[in-house]
């Protein structure tokens, strides 16, 4: 999200592909990467059934998920553009994540949901922290002046600092376990 448009710039802005396509990609980039943690949470819940020989579990929520997204993606299309149709995506695969989040929990048992819901919470609480800051930053550099790969290159590297310190330093307030555990193994390999 931070990074978005700094990088898109840097990377595909020559030629015919102008600034306003640069923005238009960069908007799309950032819509769709409110969809990484869901595709992340989705890959770990999917295994948990494929582990357990109950592959039709992820393949009849995810059918499900698949018949809500068409009608969205034509109704946000419809009434955004373009923008609308990687929102509607985006927020099918976070429904399409929870309702893997909700079979997991009618399979596992819900103290194992309950259990992992506070990690869910600190992450996306230290994300939005960060992601805040970073496009404080990022934009304050940058505004909408153009950008060469030189200036994209140094604006991509503050953000993403500014944006990890950030997230590290809320995780730290949070004091959130899973980082602690992150940190502590990152130093013993």
């Amino acid at each position: 999200v931070v990074l978005a448009k700094p990088m898109v710039r840097v990377v595909l802005q020559y030629g015919r592909f102008t600034a306003d396509d640069a923005d238009l990609v960069a908007t799309l980039l950032a819509i769709y990467a409110f969809s990484i943690p869901a595709w992340g949470l989705h890959q770990l819940l999917a295994r948990h059934f494929y582990a357990k020989r109950k592959m039709w579990t992820p393949v009849l929520v995810g059918t499900l998920f698949t018949l809500l997204a068409i009608p969205s993606w034509l109704i946000l299309y419809e009434i955004f553009g373009i923008e609308g149709y990687a929102l509607a995506s985006t927020l099918i695969m976070v429904a399409y994540s929870l309702g893997m989040l909700v079979a997991w929990g009618y399979d596992s048992g819900w103290p194992a949901v309950r259990r992992l819901l506070p990690a869910l919470g600190r992450g996306l609480v230290s994300a939005l922290a960060a992601a805040g800051v970073g496009l404080l930053v990022t934009n304050a550099v940058t505004g909408d002046a153009p950008m060469s790969v030189l200036t994209g290159i140094g604006v991509g590297i503050l953000g993403g600092s500014v944006t990890l310190a950030v997230f590290l330093g809320t995780s730290a307030l949070l004091r959130s376990p899973e980082m602690t555990e992150v940190l502590r193994r990152g130093t013993t390999s």
